[in-house]
């Protein structure tokens, strides 16, 4: 994001959910958490679903690649596989993912006039309505 949303954050992860279709968007001071938001989205979805997730899929930053990160996937029986540097093609589902919601904010932010300083607040209301 340009600017940081009202409550800090710079960052986000998009997670998609191959089993439900969902999308999961979870906003991040830094790079660092998105491990920690990884973990807190497993533990919702099994005490919702009761399933379990089998595989993380991600391109290959440095954010995923933490020892500790690696022994918790381990311990809870998920397989990590990781992209190709460099070839966002090989993962559509969720480039469309991003894709579709960055564009879908910047044209309703374009529609009503807004700067780019709202993309933030867009991105957080997208997410409440959309997950």
């Amino acid at each position: 994001m340009e600017k940081a949303i009202p409550k800090g954050s710079l960052y986000y992860v998009i997670f998609i959910y191959d089993f439900s279709g969902m999308h999961f968007i979870s906003f991040l001071k830094f790079k660092s958490e998105a491990a920690g938001s990884f973990q807190e989205l497993i533990h919702k979805i099994q005490g919702e679903t009761g399933n379990l997730v089998r595989v993380l899929r991600t391109e290959n930053g440095g954010e995923w690649s933490s020892h500790e990160f690696a022994d918790w996937l381990n311990s809870k029986g998920i397989r990590h596989e990781t992209s190709a540097p460099h070839t966002p093609e090989k993962d559509g589902v969720l480039e469309q993912g991003v894709r579709t919601v960055t564009e879908g904010i910047r044209s309703c932010l374009h529609n009503d006039q807004h700067s780019s300083e709202f993309f933030g607040e867009a991105l957080t209301n997208s997410a409440r309505t959309s997950s």
